[in-house]
């Protein structure tokens, strides 16, 4: 059981950063056409 949670938790986190690395290319994209 403690495993498994472990492992989600682990996943949530590789989910976070994968969209925090989203947003900031498309900000990066809105900086881009704006600057």
């Amino acid at each position: 059981m403690k495993a498994m949670n472990y492992s989600n938790t682990r996943q949530s986190k590789q989910r976070k950063v994968f969209y925090l690395l989203i947003l900031a290319a498309l900000l990066y994209n809105l900086f881009l056409s704006f600057a």
